[in-house]
């Protein structure tokens, strides 16, 4: 019969069961085979976890020891500039800037946004994600006041002011008058033509860009006002002042050059 069959291969003469007591004469396993048998089932868990605990570290830190920028400006073009050129840039500006928050330190934070449109204005296909990304950021920051000074290439400041005039300002900080939008000289400047860095590497590295102001006083009007907010923009104004119509610094970089297009910009 069919049971007597699985008994034929189950059961020994002496009847036992061999399956069972194959296991059975199995030595206990030791400390180390469970130590072994735990990290072939949870390797995965670990490393995993391990992942995690760095990535939130690493975020933590960065958050924890960035320190508050006295100054934000935003440059504003189709190219994603080299470091070497953003260095230079916040070198050639930093003999003019102050510890405005009182932390002991200068710190000026450039924010380089790599927008460029189309004939038809609309943002270029190739590589959109990242000049979307570029595009809402630069918005975002227009929107909180981020950054007062603008240093924009004619694109996209003809693609803004054409939005919204009143995204910006004169150069003296006054709003621009309904009759002086076309009047550019009030509102932009080369940085070749400003008499404090205007010798430098970089300012003529950027000589397609103008520096332009953003009208600070239209973000925070009536309640949304405060002391801090209107501190901030009157000490980037007299940051802008310093280094468009003062003297050039005395260890200004005027010799040189720089590359000013990352290997990985996204230029047309």
């Amino acid at each position: 019969s069919k049971k007597m069959a699985r008994e034929r291969y189950l059961w020994n003469d002496d009847g036992e069961e061999p399956i069972r007591k194959a296991v059975s004469e199995l030595p206990p396993p030791t400390k180390k085979d469970k130590r072994k048998n735990f990290w072939h089932y949870y390797r995965f868990h670990f490393i995993a976890g391990a992942l995690v605990v760095i990535f939130f570290g690493a975020m933590i830190w960065d958050i924890s020891s960035n320190k508050d920028p006295d100054y934000s400006i935003a440059i504003v073009g189709k190219y994603n500039l080299t470091e070497e050129a953003i260095d230079m840039f916040k070198d050639s500006l930093e003999p003019y800037a102050k510890d405005v928050n009182g932390d002991g330190e200068v710190i000026i934070q450039v924010a380089n946004y790599a927008i460029t449109y189309g004939d038809t204005g609309t943002l270029e296909q190739t590589q959109n994600t990242f000049r979307e990304g570029y595009k809402l950021r630069f918005e975002m920051d227009l929107q909180q006041g981020e950054s007062v000074i603008l240093l924009m290439d004619d694109e996209n400041y003809a693609h803004y002011a054409g939005e919204n005039q009143e995204l910006f300002c004169k150069l003296n900080g006054e709003a621009i008058g309904a009759d002086e939008s076309k009047d550019l000289e009030k509102i932009r400047i080369s940085p070749v033509d400003c008499s404090g860095i205007g010798s430098t590497v970089i300012a003529g590295a950027l000589k397609d860009y103008k520096f332009c102001l953003r009208d600070f006083p239209s973000i925070y009007q009536g309640d949304n006002a405060n002391q801090e907010q209107m501190d901030y923009f009157n000490a980037s104004m007299e940051l802008f002042r310093d280094f468009a119509y003062g003297e050039p610094a005395e260890n200004a970089v005027t010799s040189g050059s720089v590359e000013l297009e990352a290997a990985s910009g996204l230029s047309e």
